[in-house]
């Protein structure tokens, strides 16, 4: 017996299948687009987004062309490589804003190594925004070898020789200062004053130096004594790294200092050592009040300061010793003066330094 179709479901069944078809059809597009690397989405309108063309070429943006900053030098050479770091030159005499201070400063300097002036004694004042104050120098052979003050301190300073003052404005020159004055003596060259202002938008910074005298002392001085004064040196005057002797009125003394490279323990003195050489500078003195305000910086008001009338070096001689805590003991031999060309021999000497190591100050 033959079955009846029912035309209804027949429909539904046709329908069904169309749409399981065009739900496959779908999705094979979708992966189809994936898989060429085109995204495929929807506009905020439902409406499909247009694909590019696979044909069409990508364009790619320009890379954006920076200029360098105007005068900023390159970090890398031609080659590639980074070149070497330099810096700038530091400041020098030759290259400051006061040519003409520079100048004066060189010719001055000339002048004074010209004049031979290597043992004088120097009377000066800083120039600055504090009390006055005198200082008094006593330079032997270009060296410091006596500091004083005239009691009115108002800070420490360890003494100047004409050398170190001719740095000092050096220096100020290489540092670019807002202003320099300076004044040489026209004949010898020594400095008479200098000042320096640094910054123009500063108070009191300002500093400079005064020079009230400046007095040679020769060693062989024409209508000086013709020999040494006839006393015998007994007094032994401890300072320093040194020994010191005095005759007992203060006439004549002959001072032997250590100017050679600095220790704690000062000099050797187990062996021979030539007070004539290099490190050290022996002295014989003649005048009067030789070690009034002996080993003391600061002067007061009345006392008494040396007078030196003539200065001899001392051209040979040799210690010989020992030093035993603050108190160091040698003994003098060969030693010879040179007075006015002529050479006279000291007697040996037993000396005594009780302030081994001890200075002024």
């Amino acid at each position: 017996m033959a079955s009846r179709i029912n035309p209804v479901r027949s429909l539904l069944l046709v329908l069904a299948a169309l749409v399981s078809l065009a739900a496959a059809c779908g999705s094979d597009a979708s992966t189809v687009n994936s898989d060429a690397g085109v995204a495929v989405s929807d506009d905020e309108s439902g409406d499909a987004v247009d694909s590019p063309d696979e044909d069409s070429p990508t364009s790619v943006p320009e890379p954006e062309i920076v200029d360098p900053e105007p005068n900023e030098p390159s970090s890398t050479t031609d080659d590639g490589s980074t070149p070497p770091t330099t810096e700038a030159p530091a400041p020098t005499i030759a290259t400051n804003d006061f040519p003409e201070v520079t100048a004066d400063l060189i010719a001055a300097r000339e002048r004074w190594k010209a004049s031979g002036i290597t043992d004088y004694v120097m009377t000066w004042s800083p120039s600055c925004f504090c009390p006055h104050s005198t200082f008094t120098d006593t330079i032997n052979a270009g060296v410091l070898v006596n500091h004083q003050s005239d009691g009115e301190t108002f800070y420490e300073t360890t003494g100047l020789t004409m050398e170190e003052i001719f740095s000092q404005i050096e220096r100020a020159l290489a540092n670019s200062p807002a202003h320099v004055d300076a004044e040489f003596d026209l004949e010898t060259g020594a400095v008479v004053s200098y000042w320096v202002d640094e910054d123009e938008m500063m108070a009191d910074e300002e500093f400079g130096i005064i020079v009230e005298s400046l007095d040679p002392v020769t060693t062989s001085q024409p209508g000086g004594p013709a020999s040494l004064p006839d006393v015998e040196l007994v007094e032994d005057w401890g300072c320093g790294f040194g020994f010191n002797k005095g005759s007992a009125d203060q006439t004549l003394g002959l001072q032997m200092f250590f100017i050679g490279e600095w220790t704690e323990s000062g000099p050797d003195l187990s062996s021979p050592v030539d007070i004539s050489g290099e490190d050290w500078q022996a002295i014989v003195y003649v005048g009067k009040d030789l070690f009034a305000d002996w080993c003391d910086d600061v002067v007061e008001e009345g006392e008494l300061l040396p007078t030196i009338d003539a200065e001899y070096r001392v051209v040979a001689g040799t210690i010989v010793g020992d030093v035993d805590g603050s108190t160091a003991t040698a003994t003098l031999t060969g030693a010879v003066v040179n007075v006015g060309g002529e050479e006279i021999a000291l007697p040996d000497l037993e000396l005594r330094n009780a302030d081994w190591g001890f200075f002024a100050g």
